[in-house]
């Protein structure tokens, strides 16, 4: 099948007589070049090219540093479909990107992608967000699933255990932690700083310390100085007693 695009050439195959004229349909097209403000330019399938194109984003209030909503970010070379406002040629718009590329010669990556991923998902209920570094989040029933670019799972929220799983060698956590429940911890406790407890202390094993251990002022480590009574105390003094009469 021969490619609708003819990626030889990115000119205009067909001039219409008068654009001004002509009625246009929405009708698919192929990104050729990514722009910035939410824009692309494409060529239609019927060999039209359109700059500028503005495509789905989210929504940019009032004071312009602010949004709400999600990027869709569309890649070169993506099979988009265009709208048009009243038909208008002056007001196309990307009203949808679809997964596939719009060049038949890339085609091979949809079989690549469906048999990778086809048995890891329910493409029927399922919502996952890819990124091209290769990590992704999916969305399926109760629960939420974090991947790394290795298909690890490395992250969970349970809904229905209410559970969270998280499969990481290192967590850094910048702020005041506020605990309210039973905490369970395998492995070894590294601390810096002081440990104030207001409540009960027990240990099965040894409590050990390189400086000492103290409580209610009595202190464990035992002192390496002898203990000296001080000096004796001095004799009576008196008159002499003398030895007859």
């Amino acid at each position: 099948m021969k490619d609708i695009y003819d990626n030889a050439s990115i000119k205009i195959k067909r001039a219409p007589r008068n654009l001004d004229g002509m009625k246009f349909h929405p009708r698919l097209a192929r990104v050729t070049k990514l722009r910035d403000r939410f824009r692309v330019d494409v060529i239609l399938q019927s060999g039209e090219i359109f700059e500028n194109v503005r495509i789905p984003g989210p929504f940019l209030l009032e004071t312009g540093k602010k949004a709400h909503g999600r990027t869709y970010p569309i890649q070169k070379n993506q099979l988009v479909l265009v709208g048009f406002s009243f038909g208008s040629h002056r007001s196309p718009i990307i009203i949808r990107a679809y997964s596939h590329y719009g060049i038949d010669e890339d085609i091979e990556n949809v079989r690549e992608f469906w048999d990778e991923f086809s048995s890891k998902f329910d493409m029927e209920n399922d919502i996952v967000d890819f990124h091209k570094s290769g990590y992704f989040i999916r969305q399926t029933t109760d629960k939420i699933e974090i991947y790394d670019k290795e298909k690890e799972l490395i992250g969970e929220i349970d809904f229905s255990a209410k559970k969270l799983t998280w499969k990481l060698e290192d967590i850094d956590i910048e702020s005041k932690v506020k605990i309210k429940g039973d905490i369970e911890i395998e492995g070894k406790i590294k601390s810096k700083g002081d440990f104030e407890l207001d409540g009960k202390f027990s240990a099965t094993g040894l409590v050990s310390s390189d400086e000492d251990l103290e409580a209610a002022g009595i202190k464990f480590k035992p002192h390496t100085h002898q203990y000296s009574p001080g000096p004796s105390p001095v004799a009576p003094t008196g008159p002499a007693q003398s030895g007859g009469a």
